[in-house]
Order: structure tokens, then sequence, then C-alpha cells
């Protein structure tokens, strides 16, 4: 029996068998046959995915990830697959995955452009969330790789401009953004690009000239940033019922009406608004990511406050957690809130020029940066105000929500001082204006100045060639003009600048008194010569020392005009005067003074006019028992005829 039943288990074996290996050799057919190399199928799935990538949802962008799979297993060697591939990473926020793909798209097709602009605009992608300098420089490798492939083409040059500009190299930066403006296709961004270099270069005329052309051609989102702070977007504040301080009252109408707040009159342009143009500029083209277009709280700090001095990455003792601000308060106040937290990342932007440091958290861990939920007072995000009143060259816009300053750099700046005073002429008031530049005989300097009304009118306005000082011909040179004014307040500034771009500006507000009858006493002109040897040959010369500051031990002449001196029945004047020194404490107080002197003088009154009534003074002030500090000169005039009696005060430091 078991004979009998063999073979029939023989037969079933083989009937059972013979299916599984027709059906395991369809499937190694199909499997060699989906190996097999197949360019026109995997460039149509590359197609279709494209296209569903484009569509933003996470079922279409996992569906062009199995097709671009398919796509790279039917051709591998396609670059164009890889390209694809980078940028669905990309668009899925997986950078790093994304960088190798393009590394492959580039090594398999290295004269590829598309491949090597994908990886740069990776590489930068990854340098601004993490701030590693290998990326910032793979960016800038990879976009010049692309320059060299299309010299002509203005996308890569442009988006070199910030990237060479963070480098340090502004002259660099300045020919991508020519290219670009050359290039092709025609950007409206080239053009602010090239006024954004032009500007930081101190080529306002140009750069204003470029920022006019190009502004008025960019879409209209990001037009609207360059017209008003109004515009920047409310990312700095993801809970609506908090606001930084002032922001209730922030006045952009006056920073609207920028002609108000234009820091030197003598040029046409106005430094404070390209100074936010090109904020914006710089802004657009250092964050622009076309994967990502918002901007983020990075951006708006900088077009807020400028390029930090500088920016610390997950900085030791900041926590790298937050929660939900309700979620804190709940529990705060007892009413059983979560204890659940989110890690983070943050960026700290360090302003100590400022007295600020401004917190940036990425709550997304994949490069999106807002202000943190929490608030503290270690990290306000707006200046200190005590900053913001001890400097002068800054516009502060509603409490320090805007800060812009009206001093160029070091680099296009040339140092300025200068000094005001108010003497009487014989038509009623006038004004002397002394501006400092520090330069030598050889340098080519021009100065401008303009004089405006309260409303803004220009009362004065002239132009010269400085003359060489007195007291320091090797390094200082001298601008001095006289002009007269009516009674009223004014707006005076004087600039000075050279062919290199340089300038330096000094602006003030000056109240001109009208002429009252009886004794009367100009502002006091302290020199920077002695007295013996400003009034030789009865020629007086007046030099204002600068800033006022003189070297211990040495003598200060201290120049004056006394005006309508009364004759006694002799026809002679009689007058005296005195000086006193007292030292400015560091609260600003006076202390016990420590100089004193005074002498008496008569002049003869013949049929001169109102002018032989007039006394044209210098007063030696003896400094040599005083040591280094700020100090406080008081004249006081007394008419020994009349009885009347006028004063004026200077300051001056000796170190």
């Amino acid at each position: 029996m078991g004979g009998m039943l063999a073979a029939p288990v023989r037969r079933l074996r083989r009937s059972s068998v013979m299916p599984f290996v027709v059906v395991l050799l369809a499937a190694a057919a199909l499997v060699l046959a989906a190996a097999r190399p197949d360019p026109e199928r995997a460039a149509t799935l590359r197609r279709w995915a494209d296209e569903y990538a484009a569509q933003g949802d996470v079922e279409s962008r996992d569906r062009a990830r199995r097709m671009l799979d398919e796509a790279i297993a039917l051709a591998p060697e396609e670059g164009a697959n890889w390209r694809s591939m980078g940028r669905l990473y990309a668009l899925q926020g997986y950078d790093r995955k994304a960088r190798g793909a393009y590394e492959r798209a580039a090594e398999l097709a290295p004269d590829d452009p598309e491949n090597w602009l994908g990886l740069a605009m990776v590489e930068k992608r990854e340098y601004l969330w993490d701030l590693d300098s290998t990326r910032f420089r793979g960016a800038i490798d990879a976009l010049e790789r692309v320059t060299r492939l299309r010299p002509h083409g203005a996308t890569a040059w442009l988006r070199l401009v910030p990237l060479r500009y963070e480098s340090g190299d502004g002259g660099a930066a300045a020919y991508a953004a020519m290219r670009a403006l050359e290039g092709w296709p025609r950007l409206p961004e080239s053009q602010v690009a090239a006024a954004d270099t032009a500007y930081r270069s101190g080529q306002f005329a140009l750069a204003e000239s470029l920022f006019r052309a190009g502004i008025p051609r960019l879409a209209p989102e990001r037009r609207m940033l360059f017209e008003s702070p109004r515009n920047l977007p409310e990312i700095a504040q993801p809970d609506s019922a908090w606001r930084a301080p002032g922001d209730g009252e922030r006045p952009l109408e006056a920073f609207r009406a920028m002609s108000a707040q234009d820091p030197d009159p003598t040029t046409r342009e106005n430094e404070a608004q390209l100074e936010w143009w090109s904020r914006v500029a710089h802004a657009l083209l250092l964050f622009d990511d076309p994967l990502r277009p918002e901007l983020d709280a990075r951006a708006e700090t900088y077009i807020r406050y400028g390029p930090p001095r500088q920016v610390l990455l997950n900085p030791a003792g900041v926590p790298l957690f937050t929660e939900p601000a309700r979620t804190g308060m709940a529990r705060s106040e007892g009413r059983g809130g979560s204890n659940v937290t989110f890690p983070v990342r943050a960026q700290l932007w360090l302003y100590p020029e400022l007295g600020m440091r401004v917190l940036l958290h990425d709550r997304s861990l994949r490069g999106r940066w807002t202000q943190p939920f929490q608030r503290s007072p270690e990290f306000p995000n707006t200046p200190d105000p005590k900053v913001l009143a001890a400097r002068k060259d800054l516009l502060a816009f509603g409490n320090g929500w805007l800060v812009i300053p009206t001093r160029r750099p070091a680099s296009q700046r040339l140092e300025v001082t200068g000094a005001f005073t108010r003497f009487e002429g014989e038509r009623g008031p006038r004004v002397r204006g002394q501006l400092d530049v520090w330069a030598s005989a050889a340098d080519t300097i021009t100065a401008d100045w303009t004089v405006l009304d309260v409303k803004g009118r220009t009362i004065e306005r002239g132009s010269t060639k400085p003359g060489v000082s007195g007291c320091d011909p090797g390094v200082r040179r001298i601008v001095e003009f006289t002009f007269g004014l009516a009674p009223g307040t004014y707006d005076v500034t004087v600039s000075a600048y050279d062919p290199r771009n340089r300038r330096g500006f000094v602006r003030r507000m000056l109240t001109v008194e009208p002429v009252r009858a009886g004794l009367g006493m100009s502002d006091l002109l302290v020199n920077c010569g002695s007295a013996s040897t400003l009034s030789l040959g009865g020629v007086v010369r007046l030099e204002e020392a600068p800033d006022h500051r003189f070297r211990t031990g040495s003598d200060i002449a201290v120049y004056a005009e006394i005006y309508r001196l009364e004759p006694g029945e002799d026809g002679r004047t009689k007058f005296q005067y005195e000086y006193s020194v007292q030292p400015i404490k560091p609260d600003g107080e006076l202390g016990a003074r420590l100089a004193w002197a005074a002498r008496t003088d008569s002049v003869t009154v013949t049929e001169g006019g109102p002018s032989a009534r007039t006394r044209r003074q210098f007063i030696a002030v003896n400094t040599a028992k005083l040591v280094a500090g700020r100090y406080r000169v008081e004249v006081i005039v007394s008419d020994l005829v009349s009885g009347a009696q006028v004063k004026r005060a200077a300051e001056f430091t000796l170190e």
C-alpha cells in the first residue's frame, strides 16, 4: 500500500511546485524589467513628481517621493532625477538629505547650473539655521560655479550679493550687483541690490536713483516694506495681547514724513530714508528663500535695528524649551495647567551699542524664527531707554521700536566737530559758525551749510573750501562763515565731504534772541590759541578750539563782545569783567570756584556811533592749578556807569 501511495504523492509534489516556480520566475522577470534603465519612463515619473510636489500637501509630496524613488531606480545616472529629489527634500524640510541629493546631481551633471543653484540655496538655508561657516562658504562656492556656467544670468549674481557682503567683501558684492543688473532676466531686485551696495559704499546719489527706479517695479508685498514700518509683518508678536514698549504710539506718520527726519539737510538725499531702504533690501536679499517666501523675525529685527554685533546659536544659560503662554499662566495661577514643554532652538542677537539683546526662537525646528512667547527683563527685545537718551546720533521711533543712525560708518566718515557763536551786528543778530575737519592740507575738502527755519524752509545756504587751521595746520582744516538772522529758532547744519565719498556733519538748533536795549554780551568763544597771539597788530583772529579740549596747564583765551556800554560825563565807558572756573561733577552739579580774576577797564567814546560802545575783549583763563576734568567758565561784565550787569558761560575739558 505504501508503494501505491508513493507515486500519487510524488505527482502531487510536482504539481504544487510548478506554479510556485512559474510565479517566482515571473516576479524575477518583473524585477529585472524594473531594474532595466528606462529614461523615458523616468522622465515621465519625474514630471509627475514635480507636479505633485508643487501641490503642497503631505499626501501629494509622499506620492512624489515614491515616484522619484522609482525614477532614480530606472535612471540612476540622470542628474535631473536627483535634482527633483533634492527640491522635494528641501520642500519637506529635510535640508541635509536635500544637500546630498543636489550634490549627487551636480556630480552627475557638473555643467548643469540648476544643480549648483539648488545646492547653493540648501547650503545658504542650513547656514542661516545653524550659522555653520562651512555651509556659508559652500553656498558662495556653488553660486560662483553657477556664474561661471551662466555668466549672463541674473539670478545667481543676485543671490551672491548679500553673501559676499556678509563675508566682508563690499567690493565683490557691488560687482555681483552690477552683473545682476546687466544680466537676464531683468529683475527689479537687481536694481534694489545695486542701490543697497551703492549706499553701503557711500554713493548716496546713485543709491537713491536706483532705489527710486527699482522699488516701484517690485511685487506689491515687497514694495510695501520699503514704504513704511507699518507694513512690517506682525510676526514678532505671536501673542496679540502683548506689545513692545511704545507699540501703541509708534510715530509712523513722522517716519513717513521723512523730510522732517533728514539727518543732513545739506545733501539732496535723505540719509535716514536711504538707511531704511538699504536695511529692507539687504534683509530681503539675505533671507529670501523661494521655497519659504515669508519673512520671519530675523528679517524684521534686521530691518528695525540693522546688523547685530554678534549672533549666538543656543547660547549657554538660555533655556532650549518653551511652553504655551496660557499653559504657563494657568499653572502659575493654580488652575491645574499642563506641564508640557516644547524644544526650541535659540538665536541671541547682540546689540551692545543699543544696550539690547534680542532673543529669537525656532519652535518649528526648521528655520522659522519668531520672538519667544515668554518675555523677560533679561531679553526685552527693545533698546535701553537710557542708551537712546545718551546717543544723539540716533533717530528713535516708537520708544525704540525702530532706530536709525544719523552718522555714516567709520570707513565713510570724516571726523568733524563744530561750534556756533551768537553775536550782534549793526543790522541785528549774527551767527558765526565754524566746522573743524580732521584732514591734512593735501586733502580735497568741500564744505556746505544750510539754515532752516522752524517750518523746514531754507533761509541760508552756502558752500566753500576749508582753510588751514592756525593751531593744528598738519591735521585740521577749518570752515568759518557768518550770516545775519532775524530773531527766532533755526536748524543749522554744516557738512564736509571729499572725493572718496566720506562725509561728516554737525547739526544744531539755535535760538536767536532779539537785540534788547541796555548792556548786552555775545556768547563766549573759547579759542585754541593764547590771548597774546590772537590779536597781533590790531587784527583779531578767532579759531574756536575743537570740542573745547585743552591740555592741563595751558592758558585758555576766551573771547567775548560787550555791547552798549554807557559813557560817563567824561565821555568814557567804565566797566569791569571777571571770570570764575568751577569743576563739573559726574552728576552734572558744579563744584566750588577754583579760579577767579577781575579787571577794570575804560574806553573813550568818540563819534563812532553805537559801534564805539562795543568792546571786543579777550580774557585769559589760567588753568595752571587745575587737574584733568570738565569745567565751566563764567564771565560777568558790570557796567560801572549804568550799574547793569550781564554774564555768559561756556564749558571746557582739560586732558
